[in-house]
């Protein structure tokens, strides 16, 4: 990314999934280096795993079904806040000046509250695709 002088805002969706993992790994790495630098530690960092996976493992050591169960625990969490940015993201849609953006975004809203698990292929360039809307320009200006 550096030497291609690339922001984050630029990398497509897997890199920038990818790059976010790779934060969250380091996060959960560095803690448990400095813990297991003292002798016998290593015990105890091997106890704090074996009680929490989800904390102090990284996905790669997961089981299929710890992946499982975590990853929709995370699902949950992530659905919970739906209802807020949907009605946030409505809102947003109504006070678009131009008509072809407003319907899009009206009927992404509509699919997503319409549609328990939505397949929204992000991977494969948007829903959107080439259009590109520039909401905080309209809400805060």
């Amino acid at each position: 990314m550096a030497q291609l002088q690339l922001s984050p805002q630029q990398l497509p969706y897997r890199e920038l999934e990818r790059l976010r993992q790779f934060r969250r790994d380091l996060l959960k790495i560095i803690p448990i280096g400095i813990i297991s630098i003292p002798p016998f530690a290593n015990f105890l960092v091997l106890l704090l795993m074996y009680f929490f996976p989800r904390q102090l493992l990284l996905r790669h050591f997961w089981t299929p079904g710890q992946q499982q169960e975590f990853l929709a625990a995370s699902e949950r969490r992530r659905r919970a806040a739906h209802p807020a940015v949907l009605r946030a993201l409505a809102r947003a849609a109504r006070a678009l000046p131009e008509p072809q953006p407003r319907h899009l975004l009206l009927q992404l809203c509509a699919q997503v509250c319409a549609t328990p698990r939505p397949g929204l292929g992000f991977e494969t360039g948007g829903t959107f695709g080439q259009v590109r809307l520039n909401i905080y320009f309209y809400i805060y200006n």
